[in-house]
């Protein structure tokens, strides 16, 4: 898979980064569903159009955002990296929630426009991290 060859490297940078770093987050890789906050009738109905892989950058920080169909995501921005799920409230919402290296909850509203999906926050985002790489922040979906 194409995607490997980027997410392993950036991985194994995040893991060296982060001991050098007491700011930086390194979540285990276990799978969120492992996450005791999460229920299985809080996670899935993920939108199709939203399931991949979907890339931005924030300032020099290249960011990859991970949307998976059963409710969960993974935002990669070297040398933190953010697990979590997520609900599909109405046809434009999405909550975001039990999370690593935040569990609070946040809502935003998604919208695509030919090949780029932003997020507007509806209310304010107690996560400073997701709101960092979500908060009106375009992304290209990576083929």
């Amino acid at each position: 898979m194409r995607w490997c060859r980027w997410v392993i490297p950036m991985l194994l940078l995040a893991a060296a980064c982060s001991s050098a770093s007491t700011q930086s987050v390194a979540p285990s890789l276990s799978s969120p569903a492992s996450t005791p906050s999460a229920t299985a009738s809080e996670t899935a109905a993920i939108p199709d159009e939203l399931v991949g892989d979907w890339e931005s950058r924030k300032g020099s920080d290249s960011v990859l955002l991970t949307i998976r169909d059963n409710g969960t995501y993974l935002v990669l921005r070297v040398p933190a990296m953010g697990i979590g799920h997520m609900t599909a409230v109405d046809g434009t919402q999405l909550d975001f929630f039990g999370g690593d290296p935040c569990a609070d909850r946040g809502s935003y509203e998604w919208s695509i426009e030919g090949e780029t999906l932003t997020f507007i926050p509806v209310g304010e985002d107690e996560c400073p991290g997701r709101a960092a790489v979500l908060d009106e922040l375009p992304y290209a979906r990576r083929e």
